[in-house]
């Protein structure tokens, strides 16, 4: 839900290096920005509208965020659809696609158990049948 409801994202540069953050519309029209980061610099960002991307090159950088997400109305109203960002849609695709392999994987040891199961059924009616045996 984070991924679905963010709206803002704060990052901390905590340092010791100095790097850069690269800022991108989602929508391959707008132009990169770069901007120059440091140490106990606070940076704001529409995490639903651009991609993000930091990198210290010359030493190890460490960064610390969180995101702000959007006030989801209240649950009286009925289910609500959260609004789509590029990385919230992709997670969901990724994840629907995991959960689906997943199910296929149980369905199919379901019913190989289930084979296993009748078989086993057949070898004990037989073997232990009561009456006579031929």
């Amino acid at each position: 839900e984070t991924f679905a409801w963010q709206r803002l994202m704060l990052v901390l540069f905590l340092g010791p290096g100095r790097g850069v953050l690269e800022l991108r519309p989602y929508d391959e029209d707008g132009a990169p920005l770069r901007l120059a980061t440091e140490p106990g610099m606070l940076a704001v960002v529409r995490a639903d509208r651009l991609w993000r991307h930091h990198s210290a090159p010359a030493r190890r950088s460490f960064a610390v965020s969180c995101f702000l997400v959007d006030a989801r109305p209240a649950a009286t109203a009925g289910v609500q659809v959260p609004p789509s960002s590029p990385p919230a849609a992709s997670l969901d695709a990724w994840l629907m696609a995991r959960v689906e392999g997943a199910m296929g994987r149980w369905r199919l040891a379901e019913e190989e158990e289930e084979d296993k199961l009748s078989r086993l059924q057949y070898m004990v009616e037989h073997v232990f049948q009561g009456g006579e045996r031929f």
